[in-house]
């Protein structure tokens, strides 16, 4: 109930005062953090985006981006053979194991399967642990980064609590699992069962939108709106030491040329779970 009161509230200051937003965001990074932030990942709902994992890996890496990937366990099973050719090369974000979403030929639409919010504690533990599981095993990597599967809607309406519990008991530092409302009410980057949150970013003159390829298609929203909102970060970044934390569903992305260009300019800001540990 305090965070719903929290959360509202904020919501009404954030839709009179956009300025508040990127004020708290320059003034924190500054005093928190020794140089900008830009971290990247990339989350894989359907076969449609393992299908490109290959061409993505190869162009994230010819600019020199670490290449961050959410990827259900169930998925990952399903494409073995092709996931253990870049395991090397990528760093896998847990999450969770059951496929949750579906896409429609049809309406050419992706569609959800399952949510955290329809499922008891014992059912979001299982489905975290099996995903952790399913990583190790196939790609012998351990995962210490988190993202609850839909999570703007469990961030939202969900018991984050029980998620830092859950991922904490099984050794992860971090999770990028919280939409940009969480920045305020807290902190960009904040702390919780000594985890560190890694909260999604928002389009500067929106604070309430997130910055990702589901709002180009499902809002008023376009790729040259997102080219830009991607200019004015650069330019902060530039200037400040900044956090930028944003994620995209691969086959939205993977052929716009722009977009690309951009990641290029911010790739220098990029800084990887390792070195974020280290400055954290």
């Amino acid at each position: 109930m305090k965070f719903n009161i929290q959360k509202n509230f904020f919501k009404f200051i954030l839709k009179i005062f956009k300025n508040y937003y990127l004020k708290k965001h320059i003034k924190w990074g500054n005093e928190k953090l020794n140089n900008p932030i830009f971290f990247l990942s990339f989350d894989f709902e359907t076969q449609r985006d393992i299908n490109q994992i290959e061409l993505l890996t190869t162009k994230l890496l010819k600019l020199k981006i670490k290449p961050y990937y959410a990827i259900p366990g169930e998925l990952i099973e399903n494409n073995k053979k092709k996931i253990k050719k870049i395991c090397k090369k990528i760093t896998l974000i847990n999450h969770g194991y059951k496929i949750h979403t579906e896409y429609c030929k049809k309406k050419k639409k992706n569609y959800s399967l399952l949510s955290y919010l329809n499922l008891n504690k014992h059912e979001i533990k299982k489905d975290i642990v099996l995903g952790h599981e399913t990583i190790n095993s196939i790609c012998h990597q351990k995962p210490i980064i988190f993202r609850t599967p839909h999570f703007g809607e469990y961030a939202e309406y969900g018991d984050m609590k029980y998620i830092y519990e859950v991922i904490g008991s099984l050794g992860y530092k971090f999770s990028s699992s919280t939409t940009p409302i969480y920045s305020i009410i807290e902190a960009p980057i904040f702390t919780k069962n000594e985890i560190y949150e890694l909260t999604s970013s928002s389009y500067l003159s929106n604070p309430l939108q997130i910055i990702d390829s589901w709002s180009i298609f499902h809002s008023e929203l376009n790729f040259n709106d997102l080219n830009i909102e991607l200019r004015k970060i650069t330019k902060l970044l530039d200037n400040y030491n900044f956090f930028f934390n944003i994620y995209f569903d691969p086959c939205d992305i993977i052929d716009n040329k722009m977009l690309f260009h951009r990641f290029s300019n911010l790739a220098k800001y990029q800084k990887t779970i390792e070195q974020l540990k280290f400055q954290l």
